[in-house]
């Protein structure tokens, strides 16, 4: 695997990789019977889409988006005990929690705290 640092990327060659990005998940889903069994692609498409979109038109994050991503996250890479932390946080708690992330200028940090 090549690994090349974003600032030595030109405009050009980002938006190839942006759009060789879809063609990428669909061939991992292919031959991977795990990321296929959890829907890598289609859950991909509505964090790239209307689950990114909603979250920042909401200005948080919802307990069921939480959990969504959260499949998203683990279908990507290896199985980790997140899911189930997704599933027992108070819903209201992770509203206001993550309502710090989407105010303009919040640094990670600042983000986390409420966490």
């Amino acid at each position: 695997m090549v690994v090349m640092a974003a600032t030595s990327l030109s405009a050009s060659v980002a938006k190839n990789l942006l759009a060789a990005y879809p063609a990428a998940v669909s061939a991992a889903e292919a031959r991977d019977a795990r990321r296929k069994k959890g829907k890598l692609v289609s859950l991909d498409k509505w964090w790239r889409g209307e689950g990114r979109d909603a979250a920042r038109e909401r200005g948080h994050v919802t307990k069921e988006a939480l959990i969504k991503l959260v499949t998203w996250k683990i279908t990507r890479g290896k199985m980790r005990p997140l899911l189930g932390y997704a599933r027992d946080m108070d819903a209201r708690a992770l509203e206001a929690a993550s309502k710090h992330a989407f105010v303009e200028g919040t640094t990670f940090d600042d983000a986390i705290k409420p966490l």
